[in-house]
């Protein structure tokens, strides 16, 4: 996860399928409330490359800042860690964006043994989260479909 410190000016980038040039592409920003932070700002493209950027200063507050890209037909998401947040996340984002889908989530320590689960938080826009505060790294997250854990196979 990219980290920027608060009140920073930073550049949020897109980089498009094939480098396609000439797209017109936007970009959404929420924290991890929710709050719109920027709301379909449209993206300069770096010379003829296909990569485009949009220019915003980070919060003033330490958070994260939960961003979507967009050309019109292929989103991408980011998150960026503002500061040093006094609750530590870890943020998964559905493959199609889908809000309010039952999420559970794992956490496996370096052997491979679970350390934490529970249910993930629905943020906006396909973004969810997880407590993550207190562990040590290294760690890894694993987020599933609550139907798939608990169906029964017979």
């Amino acid at each position: 996860m990219r980290q920027v410190n608060s009140n920073e000016a930073i550049k949020i980038y897109y980089k498009a399928d094939d480098l396609a040039s000439g797209s017109s592409v936007s970009f959404n920003v929420w924290d991890e409330t929710a709050s719109q932070l920027v709301a379909g700002r449209s993206g300069s493209e770096i010379g003829t490359d296909g990569v485009y950027y949009m220019e915003q200063t980070s919060p003033s507050s330490a958070g994260y800042m939960l961003i979507i890209g967009t050309d019109g037909t292929l989103p991408k998401a980011q998150v960026i860690q503002v500061g040093n947040p006094s609750a530590k996340k870890a943020f998964y984002v559905h493959g199609y964006f889908k809000e309010n889908q039952e999420l559970d989530y794992d956490v496996y320590d370096a052997n491979g043994d679970s350390i934490v689960s529970g249910q993930m938080t629905n943020i906006i826009a396909g973004f969810y989260s997880a407590d993550v505060q207190g562990l040590t790294p290294p760690w890894f997250f694993e987020a599933h479909p609550r139907a798939k854990r608990n169906k029964v196979y017979s």
